[in-house]
Formats: C-alpha cells, structure tokens, sequence
C-alpha cells in the first residue's frame, strides 16, 4: 500500500458520461418536471416542438453536407476516368502498331505541305497508291474514334484537344476534299463526321494556354 493512500477507502470508482448519457439525465429529467408541475406542461410542450424543428434543420444541414460532399467526389471520379480514357488514345497513338502507319501519313503530308500541293491534287495522289490510301484511311478512322469519343463525352475533351488539335486540323484540312470523294463514291454522307464536328467545334472554341 502506498503512504499516500487513505486505509479507509476502499476503491475508486469513476464514472465518464458522454453525450448520450447526458440527453438521457435531461430527458429523465424532463419526464419527470413534466409529470410533477403541471404548469410548466405548455412552456415545456413548446420547447419540445422548438427543439425538434431545431434538430430537423440540423439533420438536414448535415444530410445536405453530405450529398454536396458525395456529388462532388462522384464528379472527381468521373472526371479522372475521362481524362484516363483520354490518355489511352495519346498512347494508342505511339503503338507500334500504328506507328508505321502513322509514318506512312506523315511523311505523305509533309510531301504534299512542302510543295504546296492543293487538295485535289492530294486526293489524286490517295487515290493512285493503294498503301498510301489505306494508311490514310487507317489514320482517319483512328481520328475519327477519338472525336466520337470527344464528342459524347466518353474522353476528357481538354486532354484530346491539348495532345491533338494541331494534328486533327492539318489533317482534315490537308484530306478534307478526300474524304467528300469518299462520302460520294460511298454513298456515306456522315463518313468521319465526328472528325468534322470536332474540328468545326475546336477551331471556334480554342483554349486558351495553360
């Protein structure tokens, strides 16, 4: 036994209320005020229904917090699964699978923007060389899944546009009279129209630099 300790006491014993311990000594308390003074009846019927109104626009101020919270994430998620997506078509553009292909098109392009080749002259050139129009038409189509994406909003818009806007416009604007031969000679008016409305739409909403 310790010097400092009282021989006359037995144990200590110690008692921790937290908040609902302290509502329920109120609420008994309340009980029984209620029961025994009947005059305070009335003053304590309007407390009551003032503290329920209070505690329903508390609960609801926290509900609402919560929602807030809730939609935002949800939109956080979303977002970054559209910006994910994006980056898929940024890396499917450096596949090797494409690659090739992409050479093929690109060295094609800069030919024809170096000599100052018109569009018509392009699409004759296309039209002459099966390797040249079928690398040509594998680059368009390419183009044209991202713009859909873009467009339906599958894809972080922003993202495609920042890794692609100078490719889709030079593109389009170098193969545009070749892609009307195509609707025509195809019977498809809306072939690579999600490639058109992407430029169109880009060309006149740019976004401004980071």
């Amino acid at each position: 036994m310790k010097s400092s300790e009282d021989p006359r006491r037995l144990a200590d014993v110690r008692f921790s209320i937290g908040w609902s311990g302290i509502l329920a000594i109120v609420v008994v308390i309340g009980a029984w005020v209620y029961a025994d003074h009947q005059v305070w009846r009335p003053t304590m019927n309007f407390l009551g229904v003032g503290f329920a109104m209070a505690a329903a626009v508390l609960s609801a101020k926290y509900v609402g917090h919560g929602l807030k919270i809730t939609v935002q994430q949800r939109e956080e998620a979303l977002r970054n699964e559209k910006i994910a997506r994006a980056f898929v078509y940024v890396d499917a553009w450096d596949e090797p699978s494409l690659s090739t292909t992409r050479q093929t098109v690109r060295g094609f392009f800069e030919a024809m923007r170096t000599n100052n080749t018109d569009q018509n002259k392009i699409k004759e050139e296309i039209k002459g060389d099966e390797k040249k129009e079928a690398a040509v038409l594998d680059v368009l189509n390419f183009l044209e899944g991202f713009c859909l994406a873009s467009n339906q909003g599958v894809a972080n818009d922003e993202t495609l546009r920042r890794c692609f806007m100078s490719i889709v416009s030079s593109y389009y604007l170098a193969f545009e009279v070749f892609i009307k031969a195509k609707r025509a000679e195809s019977n498809r008016p809306h072939l690579y129209s999600e490639l058109e409305t992407t430029v169109k739409r880009w060309s006149a909403n740019p976004i401004s630099p980071s």
